[in-house]
């Protein structure tokens, strides 16, 4: 499967629990955190230094807006001010390479 397609066919943002939540978050679902999100929160926390359900926790305590705000800061290029990747931790524009936590 392309690289590009994994958010469209992604289970846990096509979720049917998720779907019948009115703010489509997953912390809004009785059974937060499903076994899915836990195994890819492991594979995000091992591979890339930050954990899903950490942020989804965050979102539900400070809003959406909040925490991009704090997510734009902490994922913008301190060389050319373009978007950090969380799976290389490179800068899209220029590939500055920021060090893992």
């Amino acid at each position: 499967m392309p690289e590009n397609t994994h958010c469209i066919v992604c289970r846990i943002k096509n979720c049917e629990a998720l779907k019948k939540t009115s703010a489509n978050y997953c912390f809004s679902c009785k059974g937060f955190p499903c076994a899915r999100l836990k195994q890819l929160d492991k594979r995000y926390k091992t591979k890339y230094g930050m954990s899903m359900i950490d942020n989804l926790k965050r979102i539900k305590e400070t809003g959406i807006d909040n925490f991009m705000v704090i997510e734009n800061e902490k994922w913008t290029c301190e060389k050319c001010g373009d978007i950090i990747c969380v799976h290389t931790w490179k800068c899209t524009k220029c590939g500055y390479q920021v060090k893992l936590p």
